[in-house]
């Protein structure tokens, strides 16, 4: 019987799993420099995203005060599934070995604590339990929304791109025209240069021409006068 019951404490003070669920621990915690006796459990999730949802979800058990930006208390917390009496709620979300650590601690009015040998003990733990399956939930819709976010900036950037790419062409194609026109331009201007080096050329030897008839003329009028 002694070796049962040691077995049966060593379990319960170790981490409990429950399936696929948050695996939750037993254990103190020191809370706005107290120590405090509680549970406990770690995240893969910013911690500043868990303190702003582990604080919408405290209000479920009463009025929630922020005594840091990462410890809560809630006074006179109402939790039926523990007990009919009001408890103390004092819980702290730390950063802690690359996780966040989300620590609750249960007291009840006589100063005791609910821990791994209260009979609601699963009840307790629960609270965490549920609370780390809406933040995966939450986790899954935020990290959705960042890809939706992503892929709509990714789209925004395309459309900018190809609207970019449109205009490209456009400006491409007016360029093109005007190049095609200049060329036109330069090719009728090239026809007309030609032209006018053949009439300079077949001016030039009109000339030649004149000149050399007009010499022979000279040449013959000066025979003329020459002879006796």
């Amino acid at each position: 019987m002694k070796n049962v019951a040691l077995i049966l404490f060593f379990l319960l003070t170790l981490s409990r799993s429950y399936g696929q669920t948050a695996q939750i621990l037993s254990g103190t915690q020191e809370v706005d420099r107290a120590t405090k006796e509680g549970f406990y459990t770690y995240v893969n999730i910013d911690d500043a995203f868990v303190r702003q949802l582990w604080q919408k979800e405290l209000y479920k058990y009463g009025y929630v005060e922020v005594i840091k930006t990462n410890i809560f208390q809630v006074m006179n917390a109402r939790i039926p599934t523990i007990t009919a009496n009001p408890l103390t709620l004092m819980s702290k979300v730390s950063y802690d070995r690359g996780k966040t650590k989300i620590f609750m601690s249960l007291a009840q009015s006589d100063g005791t604590f609910i821990n791994n040998s209260h009979p609601r003990t699963f009840a307790a733990e629960k609270i965490l339990i549920d609370f780390v399956e809406l933040l995966k939930q939450h986790q899954t819709i935020k990290t959705e929304q960042e890809n939706i976010t992503a892929m709509q900036d990714k789209q925004q950037k395309a459309t900018f791109n190809s609207d970019k790419l449109n205009r490209a062409i456009e400006s491409n194609l007016k360029e093109r025209e005007k190049l095609m026109k200049k060329l036109e331009e330069n090719r009728v201007e090239y026809e007309k240069l030609q032209m006018e080096v053949e009439l300079n050329r077949r001016e030039q030897m009109n000339i030649n021409e004149s000149l050399t008839t007009q010499k022979k003329k000279i040449d013959e009028v000066k025979t003329k006068i020459t002879k006796p």
